[in-house]
């Protein structure tokens, strides 16, 4: 009974505590670039994560627990210019891929909701 009590206890604890959203991303022509994560507070920017892509061009960007009810835009940049905006407003988790080597909106393919990435600069991004 009281291991019963105790797998509840955990199970409840889990449960209650939730995942943060995150977002994969996946960018084959850009493997090993560096890359920063930010969500915007205020007047100001919160860094989140710094990193490189691996050596196929993918990155998991996972929100930390302190923003898990997060609400509004972040953005993802390279180092040397390039990225997406994207605003969380759901709890969705959602993927963003591309395999051009000079990516353009057609060329970009989405998982999850559509509404919530933008690509700065007019469709075109020199990333």
């Amino acid at each position: 009974m009281k291991r019963l009590f105790l797998l509840y206890l955990i199970t409840l604890t889990v449960v209650a505590r939730g995942t943060s959203q995150s977002v994969h991303l996946d960018f084959p022509h850009f493997a090993g670039k560096q890359y920063y994560f930010w969500a915007f507070r205020g007047d100001g920017k919160d860094t989140i994560a710094t990193g490189k892509l691996d050596s196929l061009g993918k990155c998991n960007l996972v929100l930390p627990q302190r923003l898990k009810n997060f609400r509004g835009m972040t953005q993802w940049r390279l180092t040397g210019g390039g990225g997406l905006d994207i605003i969380f407003a759901d709890g969705e988790n959602f993927t963003v891929s591309c395999s051009e080597e000079q990516p353009s909106q057609p060329s970009y393919t989405y998982e999850g909701r559509l509404s919530i990435v933008f690509i700065p600069q007019k469709g075109r991004i020199p990333i």
